[in-house]
């Protein structure tokens, strides 16, 4: 390819010499170590993984749990039953809060003037 074209081969023999002074003025700074300020903690991995395990376990005892003690629950009320119930609170709520005298309607009065 350099053959072929000088010129392209004039340019990659400057970006090599380039970078060869760029290693040599940067060299020094990348083998100095980091101010602590900068170093990374440790992420203890371990301690995540135990507290994520006792949560698993947790799980699956309170499923296991659920699961052995469903039939140990009252059976849910038959739908007829709950209908009922909510009939008797409606005629107490309507008895409760209906209004003990009527209010005479506009024709009724009307009429005792003629």
């Amino acid at each position: 390819m350099a053959r072929d074209r000088p010129e392209e081969g004039e340019r990659i023999a400057d970006y090599r010499k380039l970078a060869k002074e760029l290693r040599g003025i940067y060299d020094p700074v990348i083998s100095e170590t980091l101010p602590p300020r900068f170093a990374r903690k440790r992420v203890q991995w371990r301690r995540y993984a135990l507290a994520a395990g006792w949560m698993l376990i947790g799980l699956l005892i309170g499923a296991l749990a659920g699961w052995e003690l469903r039939e140990s629950r009252p059976a849910l009320a038959p739908a007829a039953d709950m209908g009922a119930a909510m009939a008797r609170r409606a005629a107490i709520a309507h008895a409760t809060y209906s209004p003990k005298c009527a209010i005479p309607s506009r024709s009724a009065r009307t009429r005792r003037r003629t």
